[in-house]
């Protein structure tokens, strides 16, 4: 009798819900059809509105990604197997163990070349005289010397020569003169990305190429290799490099050897239609400042580049069709959008008034600008200084190399090498880091076929790599503290004796209080 009851009543609630439902369809479908029709047309209005909206700032988007990249890309792709990986792995394994050899003989140099730099350092902080560089004495000749003074050029004026892309007058008071040309080119930029196959091992390597138009110092190639509809113009490049007669100049050579490289990444290029002229009569007091001295120390002398005067500046150069002055430069285009094949040339000089410190060895000689003239304006000049330590632990002497600081503005002598040590100590922090870096690196890469043969299932993959970084930080940071612990046996002999025997002393001692606190539980 009651489960009839529960079943009438579940019917009834059934019945109840179905005509609920049946009554709210009917309040739903009251509004009329002239209502309705205006409602729909309103909501696809709104809809067709949004849509514009939308499609409107897309292309906005895809418009400033195409003014950047230049509007033209490609891509690339290549599915590379787990045969084609450890083939490729076996190349990282020979890499690494390479890493693995050479990473010692750097630490080892580089704890050594400390050590002898701050020898220097303590030579100069030493032996060196302060002298007056407005009244130095020929008894000085050879000695090294700290002075501070302004540097001045004195009347001379300074121009590029013979040569069409000239300044319009010879400017004065310049140390320096640097004309950089540019062209507005057209570049190929890449980004690879990988999607690895969940099963097998295998990856699929898709590399994109994208346009970047900007200002070059060179041209870049007539048609880019990857994107074939990407043309450049050379402009009046070529005019340039003609227009610029260089055979009355010295060719400003890199300091120590250095490749010609290292003049470009410094900004100190002259290879045509690029110029970089020092004025040979620079000085501070008596003392003159070769070129040598300012093309050693760029940090000191290229801090201080102003652009040239617009009034210095021609107003178009023979040759050079379209080139003119736009205010500092020389520019073949009006406004600031350039066109591909544009070109300018930007003009900076270094002003000489500031002061500068120097803590480097007298010379008897004077610059050649002195010579030609018949005056004496410099009475001294300035080099290097030959350290040589015989007290050098194992060897009758140890040759140092050469010295010499110099630091722009007005600093004491016990500052000077105060900031020489503290650049070297930078410096050997640098390199000790890139020296660990290179260790582990070489480590993980030596074991690289066996994490690439690991990656057919994928969970094993991550795990063996995480096992070899693991091995690789442990076994290279042993490797670091053991060559750097040799190293300083032999360039700090004392300071590392002295370490080892505190480190004995510290060790006995806890092994003695061990050995007591063993003994005392054993008694109880």
């Amino acid at each position: 009798m009651r489960g009839t009851t529960s079943l009438a009543f579940i019917f009834i609630l059934v019945a109840s819900l179905i005509s609920v439902s049946c009554e709210h369809q009917a309040v739903d479908n009251t509004p009329s059809s002239i209502e309705s029709s205006e409602f729909l047309k309103l909501d696809a209005d709104f809809k067709h509105q949004e849509h514009d909206k939308i499609i409107e700032k897309d292309y906005e988007v895809i418009r400033n990604l195409q003014s950047n990249t230049g509007g033209s890309s490609s891509s690339t792709s290549t599915h590379v197997n787990i045969f084609q990986k450890l083939k490729e792995s076996l190349g990282l394994a020979i890499v690494g163990f390479l890493l693995i050899c050479c990473a010692p003989v750097f630490i080892w140099k580089n704890e050594g070349r400390y050590v002898n730099e701050l020898k220097k350092i303590d030579f100069c902080k030493n032996e060196a005289i302060a002298v007056d560089s407005g009244s130095s004495s020929e008894g000085n000749n050879g000695q090294l010397v700290y002075f501070v003074g302004n540097l001045s050029v004195g009347e001379e004026t300074l121009d590029f020569g013979p040569d069409k892309l000239n300044t319009f007058i010879p400017l004065p008071r310049a140390i320096l003169l640097k004309r950089t040309c540019y062209i507005y080119q057209k570049m190929e930029t890449s980004q690879q990305s990988t999607n690895k196959d969940f099963v097998g091992g295998g990856e699929t390597r898709t590399v994109t190429y994208n346009v970047v138009e900007d200002w070059f110092p060179q041209p870049g190639p007539a048609q880019l290799p990857h994107l074939p509809n990407e043309i450049n113009n050379p402009g009046i490049w070529d005019s340039l490099v003609s227009g610029t007669g260089q055979s009355g100049r010295a060719a400003i050579t890199s300091p120590d050897g250095l490749p010609p490289q290292f003049m470009t990444m410094l900004g100190m290029s002259d290879d045509p239609p690029n110029g970089f002229v020092i004025c040979n009569a620079t000085k501070v007091g008596e003392f003159g400042i070769s070129r040598d001295v300012i093309v050693g120390n760029p940090r000191e002398f290229l801090s201080e580049l102003v652009p040239v005067p617009e009034d210095y500046l021609p107003e178009r150069v023979a040759g050079c069709d379209g080139l003119r002055k736009n205010g500092n430069i020389l520019q073949t285009f009006d406004g600031t959008v350039p066109q591909n094949g544009d070109c300018k040339v930007v003009y900076e000089y270094v002003k000489d008034g500031f002061e500068c410190s120097f803590i480097v060895q007298q010379t008897s000689k004077y610059t050649p600008i002195d010579v030609e003239n018949g005056g004496l304006t410099s009475k001294y000049g300035i080099d290097k200084c030959h350290v040589v330590d015989s007290s050098s632990f194992g060897q009758c002497d140890s040759d140092l190399g050469f010295i010499w600081l110099v630091r722009k503005g007005r600093h004491s002598k016990d500052t000077m090498i105060d900031m020489a040590k503290e650049e070297q100590s930078q410096m050997m922090k640098i390199l000790r880091i890139i020296c660990v870096a290179a260790l582990v690196g070489g480590w993980v890469m030596l074991f690289s076929p066996f994490t690439t043969a690991l990656q057919v299932l994928p969970i094993l993959g991550s795990l063996g790599y995480f096992a070899v970084v693991l091995v690789g930080v442990i076994v290279g940071g042993t490797c670091f503290c053991t060559i750097a612990t040799i190293a300083y046996v032999r360039y700090r002999p004392l300071i590392a004796f002295a370490l080892l025997a505190l480190a004995g002393i510290i060790w006995g001692i806890v092994a003695w209080r061990l050995d007591v606190a063993s003994s005392t539980g054993g008694g109880k």
